[in-house]
């Protein structure tokens, strides 16, 4: 295992999520390739023609989330680990597929809210489609801790 994708989307389980993949790639001596998806709503055309208030607040909150994902992948750097952050925009589960055959990525970790119906209480939506439409090994790291 030479490559580990880590889907980083700064909710209540990223933390675990960093520790799991970590390990792994700790363990392997893989390279972590930290993705964070920013999804889109709507066209990009719908972007350019809001308010500018909309644009300066996409254009902020992005700006934030990159600094977050660039200060986790620091953190992994200064405990050895060989890190890579990227941030893409698109359909979530799209791109997290798309970035794991990218990077030639031998293993997805992903985490799990759970926050829907009774199938999607064991396992998220977009977690579902991403196990779904992926080539490699997922790993899915629940929310909470036994």
């Amino acid at each position: 295992m030479r490559n580990i994708l880590a889907a980083v989307d700064f909710s209540d389980v990223t933390q675990r999520l960093i520790k799991n993949a970590a390990l792994f790639a700790h363990s392997f001596d893989a390279h972590l390739w930290l993705v964070h998806v920013a999804p889109l709503d709507g066209e990009p055309a719908n972007y350019d023609a809001g308010p500018q208030e909309v644009r300066d607040n996409v254009a902020k909150t992005i700006r934030k989330e990159h600094k977050e994902l660039r200060d986790i992948a620091d953190d992994l750097e200064k405990d050895g680990a060989t890190v890579t952050a990227l941030m893409v925009g698109g359909d979530v589960s799209d791109e997290i597929v798309k970035q794991a055959d990218k990077t030639n990525a031998d293993m997805i970790v992903i985490g799990s809210h759970g926050k829907g119906g009774i199938l999607d209480s064991l396992m998220g939506s977009i977690c579902q489609a991403i196990v779904r439409k992926a080539t490699v090994p997922v790993t899915v790291v629940p929310s909470r801790e036994k």
